[in-house]
Formats: C-alpha cells, structure tokens, sequence
C-alpha cells in the first residue's frame, strides 16, 4: 500500500486531476451480460460450423494439409541445401562422394553376371517384403 500514498499525495498537489468514481447499476450488468451471452452463442455457432465443415470435408482438407506440409519440407530442405552449396569445398566434397558411391556400386553390383543377379534377387525381395507389408495393412 506504500506505492498508492505517493499517488494520494501527488492527487492532492495537482488541482487538474479529479479522481472518477465509478458506480455500477443493475441495467448495465445486464447489458453487459447480454453481449456476453451474445458473443459466447455466436462462438459456439462458429465451432458448430466449423466441426460440420471438417465432417463434410475431412479427406481433402487432410490430403491439402499433407501437400502443403510436403511444399514446405522441400522449401526448407532446399533451402538448406542451397545453403550449404554456397560453403567452400563442400558442393565439390559432396560431388566426390556422390561419383565415388556410383564407381563403387557399380563395380560391386553391375560387373559381372553373378553380381547382378545377386542384385536383381535383393531388389526382388525388397519389393516382395514391402508390397506384402502394404497388402496386410489394408
């Protein structure tokens, strides 16, 4: 209560400052009950809309809403591979990678006959694997 004696003091000192009592009547609780009931029934008028608008159009909203997640994962993510495209030595590093992981694929998989085989087996299987995966969740 000591922070409100200095307002009391500095009150009196100013004669252009008048304190304002404020009283409150019963008509004017009621009006502003009555915009509250007003504004709580148009909210739960726009919740109802909203909740049939979501029933009646729950698969496109989900798909629109997983198509712009996607726009926005490959925005970022490009955007960070442009980043990192700009460091020095790193565009040229990551090159080297990328032709260094194609030779050695190809040597191991694509050389001889038996290789290729074995690789069309393990791709085969891989693709049996996943579509047997998909077949038990419908």
């Amino acid at each position: 209560m000591s922070s409100s004696a200095p307002e009391e003091q500095k009150l009196d000192k100013d004669p252009q400052v008048t304190p304002v009592e404020v009283e409150t009547s019963e008509p004017a609780n009621k009006q502003v009950l009555q915009f509250g009931n007003q504004i709580s029934g148009t909210i739960q008028e726009l919740l109802d809309a909203v909740g049939k608008f979501w029933q009646a159009y729950q698969l496109p909203l989900l798909i629109l809403g997983i198509i712009v997640g996607i726009a926005i994962f490959l925005k970022i993510s490009l955007t960070i591979l442009d980043a990192i495209n700009h460091l020095p030595l790193i565009k040229p590093l990551l090159e080297l990678i990328g032709m260094v992981y194609t030779l050695w694929f190809a040597w191991r998989y694509l050389r001889s006959d038996t290789k290729r085989q074995e690789l069309s087996t393990a791709l085969q299987s891989v693709r049996k694997s996943l579509l047997e995966r998909s077949n038990t969740q419908n």
